[in-house]
């Protein structure tokens, strides 16, 4: 009983892994550069700058001069709980995320090019009070990650290009919340640090079906991320033989999980109305069924805390991101942007927990870029978004309890063509 008690506690903070939502699901950050995010990412068939090593690798073969970019990514959302307690939110906390591509033609044709990018595809969180009706689920999810993203892209005719990368990823999770201990004795709290890393490969292809009408198609493969740390129980009440039943002690082991990060298929139709009007439509397949159960193990601290592995039941979904984004040329040094997506969320309703709850999201977004000199662009995004509201009617949340989450996202870049 002790070691079941413990464990599914562990299982429960560490491993339904939640983070704010743009336009991506699950606890992906959709937006990776300050120009695609104006077009609310929908920048697969189109995408020609630096920033193509994450939408769509085969547009580096469209680069004329080596371009570097560098973004700066600001996250704010803030959920609404109701149900057992009243009602309660999320303290909508700030997340500040830089991203940098670097995009080289290669030999005096240019048929070959190479990229690199470092950013974050995955991860942010969510922090609640520790008074909160959530606490003892949640007082803090957060995902860090860092992706090192190499590729190179070849121009197999004047249509068609082709691209491959490799992926290198990089995390560390850190959950926070509160042990419920019997009768007048404080709170109990736990805490997971642990990080690790895993690689993968990405593929991309580019075909120009006429002069106005591009289209794009990208692979992300899964990457299994094995993160070690550790696990810390203070002050929680174990039961004993003797009365009153229990005493409280405090406890440390070491902890190992693998967390799954989908395989990511993305594809785009980019048609240019005008000269001066563009318009993309594009969609994600987002593999999160393979999240359908997660093994956890500690190595114990006896007496109280015993060793072992635990399986906890996670059961995500397949879902779709579905973006509509446009660019209009407003003259030779501005440019406006703006877009609509519809993500589906892969959450299950009955293993979900506050952290990330299983409501569909909407976002719009508009954005400008400004050309200082030709060399030198400078670009501003702004993402509002809206989680639908809904109940989680498991044993990881407060029971029937309903969510909805508003976000606002800024992102400020630079391009650099040299």
């Amino acid at each position: 009983m002790i070691k079941k008690y413990v464990l599914l506690q562990v299982l429960t903070a560490a491993l339904l892994l939640g983070g704010l939502e743009a336009a991506g699901g699950g606890f992906k950050i959709q937006d990776q550069s300050t120009r695609a995010m104006g077009m609310i990412d929908a920048f697969v068939a189109g995408a020609d700058d630096a920033s193509a090593v994450y939408y769509n690798p085969a547009g580096l073969t469209r680069l004329t001069n080596p371009q570097l970019i560098a973004n700066l990514y600001f996250a704010h959302a803030e959920t609404r709980y109701e149900g057992p307690g009243g009602t309660d939110h999320s303290d909508g906390r700030i997340y500040a995320l830089p991203n940098f591509y670097f995009g080289l033609p290669l030999g005096e044709e240019h048929r070959w090019s190479a990229g690199i990018g470092v950013y974050s595809p995955f991860g942010l969180g969510s922090k609640w009070s520790a008074d909160s009706p959530v606490r003892y689920h949640t007082t803090l999810a957060e995902i860090k990650m860092v992706n090192i993203n190499p590729n190179l892209a070849f121009k197999v005719t004047d249509q068609l290009a082709v691209a491959a990368g490799a992926n290198y990823y990089n995390s560390r999770i850190k959950m926070r919340n509160k042990i419920n201990n019997p009768g007048t004795v404080p709170d109990g709290k736990q805490r997971l640090d642990a990080d690790g890393d895993g690689w993968g490969y990405n593929l991309g292809l580019l075909y120009d079906l006429n002069e106005r009408i591009d289209l794009g198609l990208t692979y992300r493969s899964p990457v299994t991320v094995t993160h070690r740390g550790n696990v810390t129980f203070e002050d929680t009440a174990v039961p004993t033989a003797r009365p009153p039943g229990f005493t409280v002690a405090t406890m440390r082991s070491e902890a190992t999980t693998d967390l799954k990060y989908p395989a990511l298929v993305s594809a785009g139709i980019s048609a240019q109305a005008t000269e001066r009007w563009r318009f993309e439509l594009a969609a994600e397949w987002q593999r999160w069924s393979t999240r359908d159960t997660q093994k956890f193990e500690i190595a114990g601290d006896p007496p109280y805390l015993p060793g072992g592995v635990e399986e906890q039941e996670i059961n995500w979904s397949d879902s779709w991101v579905w973006m509509l984004g446009t660019e209009y040329d407003l003259s030779e040094k501005w440019r406006l942007r703006g877009g609509y997506a519809f993500n589906q969320s892969p959450v299950s309703a009955r293993t979900a927990d506050p952290s990330l709850a299983p409501g569909d999201t909407h976002a719009v977004s508009l954005g400008f870029g400004h050309t200082l000199r030709n060399n030198l662009k400078l670009d501003f995004a702004s993402v509002i978004s809206y989680q639908e509201k809904a109940t989680i009617r498991g044993e990881n949340a407060p029971p029937a309890s309903s969510y909805e989450t508003w976000g606002g996202y800024l992102s400020l870049g630079i391009s650099w063509e040299f």
